[in-house]
């Protein structure tokens, strides 16, 4: 028997294979003189993980077979661990010049300087308002979904492989970007016909709809509503009332708006006869001439 590996906090032992008319089942391991492990009868190795550093082993091994027979103990094989390594219990240094900006909505981003340690930094961890957040693997991290327009304050602290952390940085703070209001929105109804137009000063023009889908009147601030007449079903408006005043369209057969007029009482003017309107038959050149010379 030999041992092939040795830690401060563990031992490897191996050995050659048993030979059995019936096959070997199983190997004892001991360690001292006491059996601390048994094996199956294909194993020819063993890791023992309840040593401790600086102390001296002494192994042995026995095969035992089907039929319960056992082999006399193998040679031994003598080890001393190595002693334990110094635990580790310096913290990483601290972050420094961390920074946070927004520029987009409802994000803050974070950057740092990286911190330093006797073995290496595993990672950051980022707090904002006093609470972890996150982990970031480099100096950067971006917090997001934050109300737009509220401010807050980040820190971030480094950690290394032994579990040592350093202290926090200083906090830097910053308010979630607001994207800037739109100058005029809609508002729609569930068959998709406006209802209302804000404009960004909060001023708002609402409409009303007819039994035919058409708007029947408008409303804006204080101004007096305005109301729609149209053309039968058609949507061709005829007519604007406005407080005291109508405006009104007239409209031919070919449903062109041929005259408007406004007045309190939405009168239009008179229509001149169709004769007026009639074209004079044209005269060819050389009768023209004729007249002329008459």
């Amino acid at each position: 028997m030999s041992y092939i590996g040795s830690a401060a906090d563990s031992t490897t032992v191996t050995w050659t294979a048993s030979v059995d008319a019936v096959g070997v089942t199983s190997y004892t391991v001991s360690r001292n003189g006491t059996a601390i492990s048994k094996v199956a009868g294909s194993a020819t190795s063993f890791t023992d993980a309840t040593t401790a550093p600086s102390t001296a082993y002494t192994y042995t091994v026995t095969a035992s077979d089907a039929a319960g027979n056992t082999s006399a103990p193998s040679a031994a094989a003598s080890v001393t661990t190595p002693s334990s390594v110094p635990t580790d219990t310096v913290k990483p240094s601290v972050s420094a010049a961390l920074a946070a900006t927004s520029t987009t909505t409802k994000k803050v981003d974070l950057a740092w300087s990286a911190s330093t340690d006797n073995n290496a930094v595993a990672d950051y961890k980022i707090s904002r308002d006093g609470t972890l957040i996150g982990t970031s693997y480099s100096p950067s991290y971006s917090d997001l979904n934050l109300a737009a327009g509220t401010p807050h304050t980040c820190t971030v602290a480094a950690f290394d492989g032994s579990g040592n952390t350093s202290d926090p940085s200083t906090g830097a703070t910053a308010t979630a970007y607001a994207p800037p209001s739109p100058s005029v929105t809609y508002t729609y109804d569930l068959a998709d016909r406006l209802t209302a137009i804000t404009s960004a000063s909060g001023s708002a023009t609402l409409f009303t709809i007819d039994a035919l889908g058409r708007h029947a009147s408008r409303t804006t601030a204080t101004a007096p509503a305005e109301s729609y007449s149209y053309l039968g079903s058609s949507n061709t408006v005829i007519g604007i009332t406005s407080g005291s005043t109508t405006t009104a369209s007239a409209i031919d057969a070919l449903g062109n708006r041929v005259a408007t007029a406004a007045g309190g009482s939405g009168g239009l003017p008179p229509r001149r006869s169709p004769r007026q309107y009639r074209r004079r038959p044209q005269l060819d050149r050389h009768e023209h001439h004729r007249r002329l010379r008459l």
